[in-house]
């Protein structure tokens, strides 16, 4: 096996559960609707977690040669994708006929989902830093445009209770996810 096959089957793994947790939560609180509200953020999260996955995915393919085996590898990708197989699973309560709205079940729980929600962009920042040092300057503007306003966007919704800001953040972030992926195929 080549490097690039261990870390495609590794990271294929870790990003095939988060997509099967997401989905598979969203279609039980779907099927679930006659006694728990889903509200917008649940979908809005699960959105942007299936955008990650193809973000992701589409940068490892691009950057596919340049990538080499390593403990340090191994670690990212686990801080990359382990937190939205936990976010997947934390957004949802355990039983929907104890919770009336999940949206006001994810605001008992946004420290913890929005904590988790950083991980990913920051690590990422981090090994992109590291790794890609060489190319300092470059990396360090493709990190502000890419990643900083993902952690901006997750630190303001740690600050405010207010769930259409909450909406509106997921949003926001969904929709810069969606232009850099535009952007990196230009």
């Amino acid at each position: 096996m080549t490097d690039i096959e261990i870390i495609y089957g590794f990271y294929g793994l870790l990003l095939g559960l988060a997509v099967a947790t997401i989905t598979t939560n969203l279609a039980d609180a779907l099927k679930s609707r006659r006694q728990v509200k889903l509200g917008y953020v649940p979908i809005l999260i699960g959105a942007y977690i299936l955008l990650c996955v193809v973000e992701q995915w589409t940068a490892m393919a691009v950057l596919r040669d340049v990538f080499t085996f390593s403990p340090l590898m191994l670690v990212t990708m686990l801080c990359m994708a382990l937190p939205y197989i936990f976010v997947g699973r934390a957004m949802m309560p355990e039983s929907f006929a104890e919770v009336g709205e999940i949206e006001t079940f994810y605001l008992e729980n946004k420290i913890e989902i929005l904590i988790a929600l950083l991980i990913p962009p920051l690590a990422a920042s981090a090994f992109n830093l590291f790794y890609f040092n060489d190319m300092f300057p470059a990396i360090l503007i493709a990190t502000a445009v890419f990643k900083a306003p993902l952690i901006v966007i997750f630190v303001w919704l740690l600050l405010t209770r207010n769930i259409r800001l909450h909406r509106a953040g997921y949003a926001l972030a969904c929709l810069h996810l969606g232009g850099t992926m535009i952007l990196r195929t230009l």
